[in-house]
C-alpha cells in the first residue's frame, strides 16, 4: 500500500527549513531550504544539489537541472514544463499533485520517489 501524502510539518526536517531567496545557479548547494511560490524561467542549475529541501507551489519553465541532485525532498504543487532534468539524481522524493510536461529526464536514476 502507498502511503498517504505528507504534510510539510510532517516532515522529519520541517523545523530547520529556510526560506529560500535567490535565484538558482549552477553547482549551488540548498541544503534545508523551503522554495515556495518562487517562478523560475529558464533557470540553469546543473550540477545543483537539493539536500532535506521543500518545494511549494514553484513553476519551473524550460532551463535546464542536467546532474542535479534531489535527497529527501518534498514537492506539492510543483509545475515543471519543458524542463531539461537529464541525468539527475533522485533520492527519497515525494511529489504531490506536481505537474511534469515535456521533461527531458533520460538517464535520470529514481529511488525511492513517490508520486502522489
Amino acid at each position: 500500500m502507498v502511503p498517504s501524502p505528507r504534510e510539510l510539518a510532517d516532515l522529519p526536517f520541517a523545523d530547520h527549513l529556510r526560506p529560500f531567496d535567490g535565484n538558482l545557479v549552477e553547482g549551488g548547494d540548498y541544503d534545508t531550504v523551503h522554495l515556495e511560490g518562487d517562478a523560475f524561467d529558464g533557470a540553469v542549475y546543473d550540477h545543483a544539489r537539493f539536500l532535506e529541501s521543500a518545494f511549494s507551489s514553484v513553476t519551473f519553465t524550460g532551463g535546464r537541472g542536467r546532474g542535479a541532485r534531489f535527497n529527501e525532498v518534498w514537492l506539492d504543487g510543483v509545475r515543471w514544463v519543458g524542463t531539461d532534468l537529464a541525468d539527475t539524481d533522485w533520492l527519497d522524493g515525494e511529489l504531490g499533485g506536481c505537474v511534469l510536461a515535456g521533461l527531458e529526464m533520460f538517464s535520470a536514476r529514481l529511488h525511492r520517489v513517490t508520486f502522489h
